[in-house]
């Protein structure tokens, strides 16, 4: 629980107010309540965009929270982890003594807003999607936020904008053009690119599974002979075979032991692998 009480804010004011701190030097852009991907996508309250990222382009996906209520539905729904199609990162943004941060996912960033300004509590990891040509198609064909700079006048705000914006344009659009006709050619004739992407995510996660369980079914018998269990963890297995090689007289089975053992720790390990890349695949999906 918090320990303090939150200071009083307006969502849409407390959203301006932060885009207004990251925007502050010019170098990032800001995106406010702009569906992320596809027109009919999520909309995080704020997205950003480093100006300096072209070869490596990061979008970051900022919740807003001025309700305790409002913040615990979206973590208890997982509302936030829909971002990560498009973005690479979520940050939760707050005013003070509205949660801790040992309530937010660990892999997002936190953020308060106390009385003298915005406090970064916690970085966010990068755990999202590669950025997608549907988020940076947004991105293109969205002006994003502006205000004057400290000690430009509007005449040279705005040509600082226009400068800007088409130099993101056109790097990025170099970048990502030829997988932007690919996409728009795509739906036009009517295919989904991210449903077939999906579907395969998980053709590829249901192989990895069915080969995982013909490794385990085929080393199930050694593993009875052993002594062990398919549950048991990689420590007891390998306790085992130190046992049977131990117990086995010096004779031509100790040679052939050895091998039939040798198999079932590679067999383990592959099947380890295999059930990792698994898991990956369906986060990534």
């Amino acid at each position: 629980m918090a320990a303090d009480k939150p200071m009083s804010w307006n969502h849409d004011a407390l959203a301006n107010d932060l885009a207004r701190r990251i925007r502050d030097g010019g170098k990032v852009w800001t995106w406010c309540n702009l569906t992320v991907g596809a027109w009919s996508g999520p909309r995080p309250d704020i997205m950003t965009f480093a100006r300096w990222r072209y070869d490596n382009p990061q979008i970051g996906a900022y919740e807003i929270k001025v309700q305790r209520s409002d913040l615990l539905s979206d973590l208890n729904s997982g509302k936030w982890r829909k971002y990560l199609e498009h973005c690479q990162s979520v940050t939760f943004a707050m005013p003070h003594g509205l949660a801790t941060k040992d309530e937010i996912p660990a892999e997002c960033g936190v953020m308060f807003r106390t009385g003298r300004g915005w406090r970064t509590e916690r970085r966010p990891t990068n755990i999202g999607s590669p950025c997608s040509v549907q988020a940076m198609a947004k991105l293109l064909t969205c002006h994003p936020d502006r205000e004057p700079h400290p000690g430009m006048s509007k005449w040279e705000a705005d040509a600082e904008a226009t400068r800007c914006r088409d130099k993101f344009r056109q790097e990025a659009g170099q970048r990502f053009g030829h997988a932007l006709a690919r996409l728009a050619s795509d739906v036009a004739d009517g295919k989904d690119p991210a449903g077939e992407a999906r579907k395969r995510a998980d053709e590829i996660l249901a192989e990895a599974r069915a080969e995982a369980d013909t490794i385990m079914a085929d080393i199930k018998p050694l593993l009875t002979i052993l002594g062990v269990t398919d549950s048991s963890g990689s420590w007891a297995v390998k306790a085992a075979v130190k046992k049977a090689v131990a117990d086995l007289s010096a004779d031509g089975r100790v040679q052939s032991a050895e091998q039939a053992l040798a198999e079932i720790e590679r067999a383990l390990d592959r099947a380890k692998s295999l059930i990792a890349a698994a898991a990956s695949s369906q986060v990534a999906a």
